[in-house]
C-alpha cells in the first residue's frame, strides 16, 4: 500500500503500469501472511484505488475497505448458518482479542443460548464457526504485510523497476 501512495495518479498510463506491477507482485509473493490478504488487497486496488481522490489517505481507505469486507464476511456466514450477525460479530471480536477464549465448550454454551439445539447440529456449527473465525483472523489481522513483500520494504516508485525484475525471476 505504501507503493500505491507513491504512484503519480495524474498520469493514467504511468499509474496503470505501476498498479499492474504491484498486483503481479502481490500475486506472486510467497509470503504466507500475504497469501491470506492477497484477494482483499487485489479487490481494493482494482475496485477502490482508482476512485480515490489524489489527496485521500490510501491506508485509511484500505482499512475502511477491510472493515466493510469483514462485515460482509460476518453477514454472509451468519445468513448461511441462520445466526444473528451481531452474535457472530461478538464472538469473532472475542476471538480476535484472544483466540484461547473461544473454546468448543464456550461455543457450545453460546449456541445453546441462542437456541441452536441438537448435539450433531451444535457440533457441526462449532466446527464451522471455528474455521470461519480462524480464516477471518488470518485475513483481517495480518499486520504490515502491505508494507513488505518478500521481506523487502518498498516505499517509492523507482522501486517498481526492482519489483518488476523480482517478479520476472519468480514468476517465469
Amino acid at each position: 500500500m505504501n507503493l500505491l501512495k507513491e504512484i503519480n495518479r495524474s498520469k493514467p498510463e504511468e499509474m496503470n503500469k505501476s498498479v499492474d506491477l504491484i498486483l503481479r507482485e502481490i500475486e506472486c509473493s510467497d509470503s504466507e501472511k500475504l497469501l491470506y490478504k492477497k484477494d482483499i488487497m487485489k479487490e481494493f486496488v482494482t475496485t477502490r484505488f482508482f476512485e480515490l481522490d489524489p489527496d485521500e489517505d490510501i491506508m485509511e481507505a484500505y482499512y475502511e475497505y477491510e472493515k466493510e469486507r469483514l462485515q460482509a464476511f460476518i453477514e454472509g456466514f451468519s445468513h448461511e448458518n441462520n445466526l444473528d450477525a451481531d452474535f457472530t460479530s461478538r464472538l469473532l471480536h472475542q476471538f480476535f482479542v484472544d483466540t484461547k477464549v473461544i473454546t468448543k465448550d464456550y461455543l457450545r454454551q453460546e449456541l445453546n443460548g441462542v437456541g441452536v439445539k441438537g448435539i450433531l447440529k451444535i457440533t457441526k456449527m462449532i466446527e464451522k464457526m471455528l474455521t470461519f473465525m480462524k480464516d477471518c483472523y488470518n485475513i483481517f489481522t495480518t499486520e504490515h504485510v502491505l508494507f513488505k513483500l518478500k521481506n523487502k520494504t518498498y516505499s517509492t516508485v523507482p522501486n517498481l523497476d526492482r519489483i518488476d525484475q523480482n517478479h520476472r525471476k519468480r514468476c517465469q
